[in-house]
């Protein structure tokens, strides 16, 4: 293929990027705050529901984009790899100076 390459520093400085944007998702907490009422008990309820939903949306979403930053880490590692096994191939191992 033509023109096709991975820059493994890239890679690596996005998987990185992800982790860190979703990392602060992490340690929000929903829900209300001091036991304060909402309305009637219809409404506190599903405010509570509501909160609780969220919050395990949120916790799989961390999940996954954490899942993704690594993944990319990986895929990073295994480009590196193979462009050292490439160069080995075709030149040898490079020797220390």
């Amino acid at each position: 293929m033509d023109g096709f390459g991975v820059e493994v520093d890239e890679l690596t400085a996005v998987a990185a990027r992800v982790d860190g944007a979703v990392a602060p998702a992490g340690d929000v907490r929903l829900g209300i705050r001091g036991g304060a009422a909402y309305g009637g008990a219809g409404m506190q309820r599903a405010v509570t529901e509501f909160c609780a939903t969220w919050q395990l949306a949120l916790a799989r979403l961390v999940e996954r984009g954490q899942a993704a930053g690594a993944t990319l880490a990986v895929v990073a590692g295994a480009y590196a790899d193979g462009e050292d096994t490439a160069r080995h191939t075709v030149t040898g191992p490079m020797k220390a100076d």
